[in-house]
């Protein structure tokens, strides 16, 4: 069921006639929904690893367990954070992010966007949440929308940020999920 146009009427005209899109995106979130529930509605069977490296001890469910609350909805941007031949990592990020004024998206932010918004999924490289880092012992994980149009590849991941022996970086192409601080 598509509940797109129910949420967003003023949207849906512009997405029946393929209109550009506004640089800010208007998402319904509902802390009530579990993992599981949002990573279906956002159009995925599962979230998988990349690498061996990627396995975790605690399935997502656990590490990100239903809050309750009310539904809200948060005006959101995808935001290019670096330039060509510059990389950040991730605490590189985070304070870019604070100082233009903005938090990181959640991982239940994250899901909904993705599911209020299939198209920019497929529109934009990699979208990056990083309100949705996990710790667990030395390594730092994130979910990830992984997409490779070339290799027809597009899935949601979990990505091994960072360990004792390995250290990550973004890069120009990604894209950061965020919202303004308020004021």
């Amino acid at each position: 069921m598509d509940l797109f146009p129910k949420l967003f009427p003023e949207l849906e005209s512009l997405r029946r006639w393929k209109l550009p899109l506004p640089d800010h995106f208007d998402v319904c979130v509902d802390p009530r929904m579990s993992f599981k529930e949002l990573v279906h509605w956002a159009g995925f069977d599962r979230v998988s690893g990349l690498t061996g490296f990627d396995s975790l001890k605690r399935p997502w469910p656990e590490i990100y367990p239903a809050k309750g609350g009310k539904p809200y909805v948060r005006r959101f941007e995808l935001l290019q954070l670096c330039g060509d031949h510059q990389r950040l990592d991730l605490d590189e990020a985070l304070a870019v992010l604070a100082a233009r004024g903005y938090r990181p998206a959640d991982a239940r932010e994250f899901l909904s966007f993705l599911a209020q918004y299939p198209h920019r999924q497929r529109r934009q490289h990699d979208i990056i949440p990083l309100g949705a880092v996990y710790q667990e012992e030395d390594r730092v994980y994130v979910l990830e929308v992984f997409d490779r149009p070339n290799e027809r590849e597009y899935r949601l991941v979990y990505l091994l940020l960072r360990s004792r022996s390995l250290r990550s970086y973004w890069l120009s192409h990604h894209r950061f999920l965020a919202t303004r601080l308020d004021p």
